[in-house]
Parts: C-alpha cells; sequence; structure tokens
C-alpha cells in the first residue's frame, strides 16, 4: 500500500472537510468507502490539506529546491589531486587548500561550495571510517 496521495485522494478529504462542517470521522468514513484499498490519512494530514488548500487554494505540494549538480571534469579532478599531493596537515589546512584553487573559478561559485562540501564530507567519512574504505557507506 502507498504511503503518497494520489491528487484525487487529496482533492476528496478537502471537499468532504468542508462538506461536513469540519467532521473528521465525517471525511474518514467518506475516505473508506471512496478509496477502500488506500490508507486513511491521519486527522493532521487533513487538517494540512485544508490549510493548504486554503492559503494556496491548491492541494498540490509545493516546488523542493535542487541541489545543484556537481561538474565532475578532468580540470576538477586535477585540482583536487594537486591539493592533496600538497599533503594537508588536517581537514581545515585540506578546506583552505581547496578554496585556494578554486578562486579562479569565481564564475560557477556555487559549484566551488559544492564541491569544498563535497570533499569535507568525505574526508570526515574516511576519518570516521578508520581511513579503510568508506565509499560504501554512503
Amino acid at each position: 500500500m502507498s504511503l503518497y496521495l494520489t491528487k484525487e485522494q487529496r482533492i476528496f478529504p478537502v471537499k468532504q472537510w468542508w462538506i461536513s462542517g469540519r467532521n473528521f470521522r465525517a471525511v474518514s468514513g467518506a475516505f473508506r468507502n471512496e478509496f477502500p484499498d488506500k490508507k486513511m490519512p491521519i486527522r493532521q494530514a487533513i487538517y494540512k490539506l485544508a490549510k493548504k488548500f486554503d492559503d494556496t487554494g491548491s492541494v498540490e505540494d509545493s516546488p523542493r529546491s535542487v541541489r545543484p549538480t556537481t561538474v565532475r571534469t578532468e580540470e576538477n579532478m586535477q585540482r583536487v589531486s594537486e591539493t592533496f599531493a600538497q599533503n594537508p596537515r588536517d581537514a581545515n589546512h585540506l578546506k583552505s587548500l581547496i578554496k585556494k584553487e578554486f578562486k579562479s573559478l569565481n564564475d560557477n561559485i556555487e559549484l566551488c561550495q559544492t564541491t569544498c562540501r563535497s570533499v569535507a564530507d568525505r574526508c570526515q567519512m574516511c576519518i570516521n571510517a578508520g581511513g579503510t574504505q568508506f565509499e560504501h557507506l554512503r
């Protein structure tokens, strides 16, 4: 049984909510009759759907922000390799070296920030794994 409601299954309880005078038991019964194979949303979910409809005029989810794609180019990989070749003392030193290398990419600062975060996260994963293989833990 899917946890997600279709658009029709979101609209139905909101309509019933207003038809029944905001009576959850009536909404619950009507929903079970209309969608017998679907689990009834909890009371809080019905309240939230009704509020969302009141506020926005829709029961659709708001668009979500999308994480920027990291570009894995030969140039970027070479820069990271050169940074590691400088034998950083600790994670903060590594972070400063990476920032220094990516300063030349000012036209795409989001890429630089994402790459720095990714490298820092990977370094921390390596530390947490005691220097052993950690890629399978991602």
